[in-house]
């Protein structure tokens, strides 16, 4: 969204700040997309990230104009590889979790398409393992990490389960069709 601090320009790496709903490039041009921890901000206050009051949104659903739009740059066979954080629906100033039904709409959003692998994992005081869809949907996120840090309890409260912010994640794998 926004120039970091520590770009790597030099190491040949390009950068595009625009918005996902609505992307500068044509139609079918890359064979693959990664989203990471990305999707789930789109329609959110992502003021944080760029110091920019007209980033201060309050559009939940639209992260399905982004899996459009997408989906629109993908070629014919193009694959989408996402990561979405799962549970509980929880709706934050900056982003949201993603419950079963939300992830429903979220792939009806994308269109057809051929689902090639789904893993979901889930955060318990022994790390991360993967787990089953009905463990994950039960998760929820640390509230507290979901604002901004200068709002932050003091000192920082450790989970009891260690957890820093996201419990449960889906990753996704899809194939346009």
């Amino acid at each position: 969204m926004a120039p970091e601090e520590h770009c790597f320009w030099r190491l040949a790496v390009s950068y595009v700040f625009d918005d996902l709903r609505r992307m500068p490039f044509p139609d079918a041009l890359f064979e693959i997309v990664v989203s990471v921890s990305t999707l789930e901000h789109v329609g959110f206050d992502n003021t944080s990230f760029t110091g920019d009051a007209m980033h201060r949104e309050r559009r939940p659903d639209d992260h399905k104009l982004a899996l459009a739009e997408i989906r629109r740059v993908l070629g014919s066979r193009g694959q989408l590889l996402l990561t979405l954080p799962f549970g509980r629906h929880q709706a934050f100033a900056g982003f949201m979790t993603f419950d079963p039904p939300r992830l429903a709409a979220a792939l009806e959003a994308f269109g057809p398409h051929r689902e090639r692998g789904r893993r979901y994992f889930l955060y318990t005081a022994s790390g991360w393992s993967v787990a089953g869809e009905a463990a994950a949907a039960e998760a929820e996120y640390v509230s507290w990490s979901a604002a901004p840090q200068a709002s932050w309890p003091r000192p920082v409260p450790v989970e009891p389960d260690r957890a820093a912010a996201a419990r449960a994640v889906v990753c996704l794998w899809l194939e346009k069709s």
